[in-house]
């Protein structure tokens, strides 16, 4: 039987002059949320039109997706060099997480999608407008 794998998205991102912060509610146990660790990793969903970093649990992956209505934030969290947490907002606490090379992977993803048609042209043009390509 194959493991559903559990994702986020991303409601809201809040800047200030130290870092980013990805707003993310979450419903499942705090002790579930509290054991997740940075992937390290960025891929892309060009359908939906979202970046996903990857969080590792003690499974696999569950990812974290930033969808189309938060680039706006990640171009100014990127142009100043912020690095990037994930807040899970839960009813009883919030846990917070650092996003470990999340502008490297960013940044890098970046370049590679700019004038590739690989990518699907739609999604080619969202990301060179979101992020002044």
């Amino acid at each position: 039987m194959n493991k559903i794998m559990k994702s986020w998205t991303v409601e809201e991102i809040f800047l200030n002059e130290d870092q980013g912060e990805a707003l993310v509610k979450a419903e499942e146990p705090l002790s579930y949320i509290k054991q997740l660790k940075a992937g390290e990793q960025i891929l892309v969903d060009s359908d939906a039109k979202a970046f996903v970093y990857i969080l590792e649990d003690n499974e696999g992956y569950v990812h974290i997706r930033f969808p189309l209505a938060v680039w706006s934030e990640l171009e100014v969290m990127k142009t100043n060099g912020l690095p990037m947490f994930v807040v899970f907002s839960h009813k009883e606490e919030n846990i917070i997480i650092q996003l470990n090379n999340f502008l490297e992977e960013l940044n890098t993803l970046l370049e590679n999608i700019k004038d590739n048609s690989n990518y699907g042209k739609d999604f080619v043009l969202s990301v060179e407008n979101a992020f002044h390509l």
